[in-house]
């Protein structure tokens, strides 16, 4: 649904047989620096908020963030996206402030996933690249990833947490079936 107009399609830095959608993120980044430079100019302590999103998450191609003191990221990477790779991707290319705000609890968000060591794993990997906030968008809690919810929950809390200590806490609020609660869990 993006446009596709001459002037628009000029931004894009399509690679050869890509998919009009493989990577868009060249012309948003034109369109936050237009709008930083100008907010900017109005009020020098002003800082914006843009996302790393679906068609536009992937690091720039060609365009450069010109205001990086001045624009906070929204990372939303998939699932099979190198948080890593795509932080530093977006850091070679000018911006300076990230926060994630992932989509990983509505990916296959009712079944057990077995996904918490990965969410875990995530969140300290984003920490490391400098990731500076957090915000989690989840469907309503499903009590087979109750385990994943507590994890995320507890590293948002205190990010130095011990995976297997946080598990073990929760296995604990099952009171005497905390034991079946583990071996289902695990």
């Amino acid at each position: 649904g993006l446009c596709r107009c001459p002037g628009c399609r000029a931004l894009d830095c399509d690679r050869p047989g890509e998919e009009f959608l493989s990577h868009k993120t060249d012309r948003y980044l034109n369109l936050w620096n237009r709008i930083a430079a100008k907010a900017v100019a109005i009020r020098p302590d002003v800082v914006l908020i843009g996302y790393m999103y679906n068609e536009y998450r992937l690091p720039p191609r060609k365009i450069r963030l010109t205001h990086g003191d001045h624009v906070l990221l929204g990372a939303v990477p998939s699932m099979m996206d190198d948080t890593t790779a795509l932080f530093r991707g977006w850091a070679a290319m000018g911006a300076k402030k990230f926060f994630l705000r992932p989509n990983h609890h509505h990916f296959l968000g009712s079944v057990p996933r077995g996904m918490e060591r990965y969410l875990y794993e995530n969140l300290r990997e984003s920490i490391a690249c400098g990731a500076i906030g957090f915000d989690y968008d989840a469907p309503a809690s499903r009590f087979v990833m109750d385990i994943e919810y507590y994890i995320t929950a507890k590293m948002l809390a205190d990010p130095d947490m011990d995976f297997e200590a946080a598990c073990e806490e929760l296995y604990s609020a099952y009171g005497a079936a905390a034991p079946e609660a583990k071996a289902y869990f695990e």
